[in-house]
């Protein structure tokens, strides 16, 4: 704002514009202040989504709508200004900074500024019009802070919110400093000294940097400021922006975006799948893969929660299935956990097409020769087939939106239709994606009701989503489809309910984001493991290998998923406590190495944040034990970097090597 106003009063007074061209004066400064504030905005925004304005193709639109609203702002603002400036008491030495600030804040309470300064001019109205303003400051700011603003996807806006509470916070220091001016002595009117000034704020903007300097040299402090709040996150990443464009990100490390290394890919095409041993399926089995978008795997009574919310799953996970209470995914949500479920590796690439080249669970269907093929419509992830391939996507008999996604019973009755109209032997793959625990919680006829708090429509949800799923499992029974139908019955993440700071999922890997349920019937064998961990990239090579294929390249990296054969079968068991997992949430770079399901090391990429737990002792994972064990993070870290240096292709340094 400084050097804007700065900028254009040394222009006027070289162009010594007439009195007469004064509003468009007013215009072009509020024009200005608009289009910073609004690219500020936007950008920010852009940031925060740019996986999905990318994908639609939005770039020009949002260049689009900064022009569109910053004309817009600098007519109401210069109106708002030329309304009020007339009411500055005339024994007040203002600030134009103050004056400008109070612009923007008398705009937003429009009404109330219009009846203050549509009477004489008042002592008591310039007072009134102050104190309104920085009201309207200070509930927006609870509001950003406090409320329900752009929920349900907090941590996907908090960058907005960050630039919100800015923008905001300027307003209403600028109003403050009105309001107090009177308690001052006011100087005698003098120059600006411009070459002062531009010192002083090169001074003032380059000790900003100092605090993310020093937090740098103590990795351990670093997160515990850092980690646990997402707006002091978003502060960060502002810091990280300017520091790179200053030139100052060799002293101010705040995150690595690397470039891709060009190392060979890991697991190079073609697949090929090839019978090589007898097979433990049913004869001319169905494949049924049943996603429940966001369950938590710790939500269910068998793994200990307090609610019986899900007494069929817990019975028949125990009688009639393969099932495992600690189990995982590798994607803090859906678009790094999709490539993980359906290809049981991934290069943490995040979901989108092309991923059809990948789908084991297509690549079995194929070998087998199956020929129909289900999905759900707008629910289902598209992109696992082939953009050409005769799918059958299923429907919902009534128009949804996001507020009111399609239920499970009428997914399952979407599904009994199609399957029931297959002709007698038909054989299907069949994917069914569920979100009645998504975000978009509502009250269901058919669920246990715990009142309104987001965890109590969560369990009342899953109470509804278990009925449903018992009545889908009954039918199957009743129609002879059961017993020849390989039913996989897992979720893609967790979901997060503030346990480290924020709601919701994606942008993390703690235990509530990757831990799910993990059901396998393949009829002949039934197992319950309470203490063996796996991960949901498991299932397509266990499948595989039960069906008597085996893959070329083979699926032996413990990074990854591998077939659980020998584990059920009680032939081995050392080999599956004993692994290195890794996984990385969606939308922001945060990695995780598991070692051996005990120690657990997080690295936020973007900001050069590592957390190191001990997940059997401190299954909250409240205590980051960086500084007790720096030979132990040192080493993970190690291993982590150098994995994804082969798998993602990208060489990321070392934030505990000495610089």
């Amino acid at each position: 704002m400084l050097v804007i106003l700065i900028g254009f009063n040394r222009l006027l007074y070289k162009l010594k514009v007439i009195q007469a061209f004064k509003w468009l004066h007013y215009f072009l400064i509020f024009f200005s202040f608009v289009a910073v504030f609004t690219t500020f905005l936007f950008l920010t925004l852009f940031y925060a989504i740019s996986w999905q304005i990318d994908n639609l193709h939005l770039e020009s639109t949002v260049w689009q709508l900064i022009i569109f609203f910053s004309v817009l702002g600098g007519i109401l603002f210069s109106s708002v200004f030329y309304r009020i400036i007339p009411h500055i008491p005339q024994s007040q030495h203002s600030s134009l900074i103050g004056i400008v600030s109070l612009t923007f804040g008398a705009a937003i309470i429009f009404p109330i500024t219009w009846l203050l300064t549509f009477q004489r001019k008042t002592q008591t109205c310039w007072v009134l019009l102050l104190i309104s303003t920085l009201s309207a400051c200070a509930l927006i700011c609870y509001g950003v802070l406090f409320g329900d603003l752009f929920n349900p996807w907090f941590t996907t806006f908090s960058y907005l919110k960050g630039a919100i509470l800015k923008i905001i916070s300027v307003v209403a220091a600028g109003t403050a400093l009105l309001l107090t001016e009177p308690f001052f002595s006011p100087k005698a009117d003098a120059p600006p000294n411009y070459r002062r000034l531009a010192v002083t704020l090169a001074i003032a903007g380059t000790l900003g940097f100092l605090p993310f300097y020093v937090l740098g040299k103590y990795p351990e402090v670093k997160v515990v400021v850092l980690q646990f709040n997402e707006l002091t996150r978003v502060d960060t990443t502002f810091a990280r922006e300017f520091a790179d464009a200053l030139g100052f990100g060799k002293w101010v490390r705040l995150g690595q975006r690397p470039a891709q290394n060009n190392s060979p890919h890991p697991w190079p095409q073609p697949w090929r799948l090839s019978k090589s041993h007898p097979s433990r399926l049913p004869e001319d089995f169905n494949v049924l893969v049943i996603v429940v978008d966001a369950l938590r795997g710790d939500a269910f009574h068998s793994a200990g929660y307090h609610r019986d919310l899900t007494p069929f799953l817990d019975r028949w996970a125990g009688d009639e299935a393969t099932s495992f209470r600690r189990a995982y995914s590798q994607g803090g949500g859906s678009f790094a956990a999709f490539p993980f479920l359906v290809a049981g590796r991934s290069r943490f690439d995040l979901y989108g097409p092309g991923l059809y080249q990948q789908n084991l669970y297509f690549k079995i269907a194929q070998a087998e020769g199956i020929e129909h093929y289900m999905l759900m419509k707008e629910f289902g992830p598209r992109d696992i087939y082939p953009p050409d391939f005769p799918v059958t996507e299923l429907a919902v008999p009534r128009a949804v939106s996001d507020r009111r996604s399609a239920t499970a019973d009428e997914v399952f009755t979407s599904a009994r239709n199609a399957i029931g109209a297959l002709p007698a032997g038909e054989r299907f793959l069949c994917f069914l994606h569920l979100m009645d625990v998504h975000n978009d919680l509502w009250q269901k006829e058919d669920g246990m009701d715990f009142g309104g708090r987001p965890r109590d429509l969560y369990d009342h949800n899953l109470s509804y989503l278990d009925r449903a799923t018992s009545r889908f499992i009954s039918w199957l029974k009743e129609e002879g489809i059961y017993d020849r139908t390989v039913i996989l019955f897992t979720s893609d993440h967790g979901e997060q309910f503030w346990e480290h700071g924020a709601s919701l999922h994606g942008h993390t890997v703690y235990e509530e984001e990757i831990q799910i349920p993990l059901i396998l019937v393949s009829h002949g064998i039934r197992k319950r493991f309470e203490d063996v961990p796996v991960i949901a990239a498991d299932m397509a090579p266990t499948i595989a290998d039960l069906a008597g294929y085996s893959i070329n390249p083979p699926y032996d990296d413990p990074h990854m998923g591998i077939s659980l054969v020998p584990l059920i079968l009680g032939k081995e068991r050392q080999r599956y406590l004993e692994r290195d997992v890794a996984g990385r949430a969606s939308f922001k770079r945060r990695y995780f190495l598991y070692r051996n399901w005990e120690w657990k090391l997080i690295y936020f990429a973007e900001l050069d944040l590592l957390q190191l737990f001990n997940v059997v002792k401190d299954p909250l994972e409240k205590y980051n034990l960086l500084a007790e064990e720096p030979e132990l993070a040192a080493e993970l870290e190690q291993a982590l970097l150098e994995y994804l240096k082969i798998v993602e292709g990208k060489t990321y340094r070392s934030t505990l090597s000495k610089r």
